[in-house]
């Protein structure tokens, strides 16, 4: 027989034991039967059921087919062209069911007015039946139509193994705004940034695929400022208008909460892509439900671009960045550089080896290796940086880096800023922020360098202290300050360093006396008289204790003030009567009790003012 085409092997004369698979090469083809023969998929060479005699005779070419041979190929025509409009169709439900397919959210958030069962459903990707049936089984009764409250929504989360999260729609449109400050001082130079862009987009729509995409064919591994996956933030190049344009893209893990998510990345984006991109996406319903929240789209006369592409197959990305820079530059999107870095956290965690490392996106100036920063209550020296192509000195602005040197892991979100000038000015201004108005800071010294015998001296004659930032002293300043006394404080975490300047300047506040309430009780009765007169009591609230100070009130007249002495409870002396409870209360120096007097039992102690309670009294007095 003549050689199959698809497979370039022979086929063998005997078929396999299987009837209906052909063994090849290790892979086996399949063949269709018909009656006593057997026809291939791949190449249709029809074969006999039993070995092919060793002398047959190939057909002339003369020899022209008889009409029932002209029918029987027909007929494989005809079944062949069905099977394969069988496998069509096959095909186009199949990919129907996939575009149809429910997919369950790994997390959501639910808000204080709860979930309908329906949209519980959906989100879980299962039937609205499946929920009652569970919370049926859990004791609760709901209709399909009901709406459960967040507890019973995270109840049937956590069955399901999805987490959800609370939704607080003021604290994520409040953490939206954007709180830097970026304008420009008069003699600064401005000049333009690449455009800062997040990706947006539900579970399985395409996000992902998106980034891996434009990340893949755009970002060169040894490329400038190209910022990989690890550290939140990658930088592409793209040609546009004859030049090469650069464009940051976010990369938020997605294990974030969906608010915080989105919070954070409207204060440092300049531009959002939503992406929504299911096989089989009906993108006039998608464009339908964007004018519903006033994202008209520009083809209906909007201002909102929308772009149709395939991550898969890399249709229509071009086009999507195009449209990204020209949004950009619609905004004139600038910033200076020969200014201190400032900028956002975007995310952080604690190196086993190397410390606390956070990734660092710089909105304005430059970022460089020895500047200091501080990022909510970390500092540090800028250790090293790293991007895509390697370690990096410097980083400007629009640009990511994961940087080593922080006191501590700060939280992501907090801003952050640099000070080239070092941790002299970094200290000074955390010292500044505390309250000075009864106790005031005042500097002898303030320099960078190891503690030195004269700054001990210095200290010694003016009766200071010694504090050292991320240094420390020499053998001679150590020993010359422990001979002088002068105490000599060392500090590698700037927080640590500014409490213990807090307690020492409250230190210095006198304290105040402050009441603290115990009980109240109403006379019932008086017994005796004279100097032996008792009043017959209730305790209402709290409890009344022997040696306790006690107010007397008749109606809102203060009639007596003095040290409740004693206290019996059915003739017997006790310590503490508590609330609900009758007793007998007398004083040595008042006996002028009268039905419906109101005691007041409380404690005075002494405590130490705050700073800010000692500003906010010398700020009264001075009223």
């Amino acid at each position: 027989m003549s050689p199959c085409p698809t497979t370039a092997v022979g086929v063998a004369s005997r078929l396999a034991p299987t009837g209906n698979l052909f063994p090849f090469r290790g892979v086996l083809v399949p063949l269709r039967r018909s009656k006593q023969s057997y026809r291939c998929i791949r190449c249709h060479t029809t074969l006999e059921s039993q070995a092919e005699p060793a002398n047959r005779r190939e057909p002339e070419a003369s020899e022209a087919p008889t009409a029932p041979e002209k029918e029987k190929k027909q007929e494989w025509v005809d079944l062949d062209s069905r099977r394969r409009a069988r496998l069509n169709r096959r095909s186009e439900r199949r990919e129907e069911r996939l575009a149809n397919v429910a997919v369950r959210e790994e997390i959501f958030e639910v808000g204080p007015e709860g979930m309908a069962v329906g949209d519980l459903a959906a989100m879980l990707a299962i039937p609205a039946v499946d929920v009652v049936k569970y919370l049926f089984l859990n004791g609760v009764m709901a209709a399909i139509n009901a709406t459960l409250d967040p507890d019973t929504v995270k109840a049937v989360g956590k069955e399901y193994g999805v987490e959800v999260l609370d939704r607080d729609v003021a604290d994520v449109a409040s953490g939206a705004v954007k709180s830097l400050d970026l304008s420009l001082d008069e003699d600064e130079v401005a000049v333009p940034r690449p455009p800062v862009v997040a990706v947006m987009g539900h579970v399985d729509h395409g996000k992902t695929s998106l980034l891996d995409h434009i990340r893949s064919t755009r970002v060169a591994a040894g490329e400038a400022g190209g910022i990989t996956q690890s550290i939140g933030a990658y930088t592409c190049a793209v040609d546009s208008g004859g030049e090469r344009r650069a464009i940051t893209f976010l990369d938020t893990p997605g294990h974030e909460a969906f608010g915080a998510m989105r919070a954070r990345g409207a204060r440092v984006t300049d531009v959002a892509v939503l992406v929504v991109d299911k096989p089989g996406a009906d993108v006039p319903r998608v464009m339908q439900e964007l004018a519903a929240e006033d994202l008209v789209p520009e083809a209906w006369g909007g201002k909102t671009p929308v772009v149709e592409i395939s991550a898969k197959r890399g249709t229509g990305i071009d086009g999507l960045l195009e449209v990204v820079l020209l949004v950009a530059e619609l905004e004139e999107l600038v910033a200076c550089p020969d200014r201190p870095a400032l900028g956002t956290v975007l995310e952080a965690r604690m190196d086993r080896r190397q410390g606390a490392c956070a990734t660092l996106l710089v909105q304005t100036g430059t970022l460089r290796l020895g500047d200091m920063v501080a990022a909510g209550q970390a500092y540090g020296r800028v250790r090293s940086m790293q991007s895509a192509g390697g370690a990096v000195d410097s980083a400007g602005p629009s640009t990511a880096v994961a940087m080593l040197g922080l006191s501590e892991v700060p939280t992501a979100g907090d801003e952050f800023t640099a000070d080239a000038s070092g941790s002299v000015e970094a200290v000074r201004g955390a010292l500044a922020a505390l309250p000075q108005g009864a106790v005031v800071l005042r500097y002898l010294l303030a320099a960078p360098g190891e503690v030195s015998e004269s700054d001990v001296a210095l200290a010694s004659a003016s009766g200071g202290v010694v504090l050292a930032f991320q240094t420390r002293a020499g053998e001679a300043a150590a020993l010359a300050a422990k001979q002088a006394g002068v105490e000599l404080r060392a500090y590698s975490v700037i927080y640590d360093l500014v409490d213990d300047v807090r307690a020492a300047m409250e230190g210095r506040l006198t304290s105040v006396q402050e009441t603290v309430p115990l009980g109240e009780a109403v006379v019932k009765a008086t017994f005796g008289g004279g100097a032996r007169r008792v009043a017959g009591c209730e305790v209402t609230e709290g409890a009344l204790r022997k040696g306790a100070s006690l107010r007397v009130w008749r109606g809102a007249t203060l009639v007596h003030e003095g040290t409740l002495t004693s206290l019996r409870r059915v003739k017997e002396d006790v310590a503490s009567v508590a609330a609900g409870t009758e007793c007998g209360v007398s004083v040595p120096d008042f006996h002028g009790w009268e039905a419906g007097d109101r005691l007041e039992a409380f404690k005075l102690v002494q405590k130490k003012q705050k700073l800010e309670q000692a500003q906010a009294a010398v700020a009264s007095f001075g009223d």
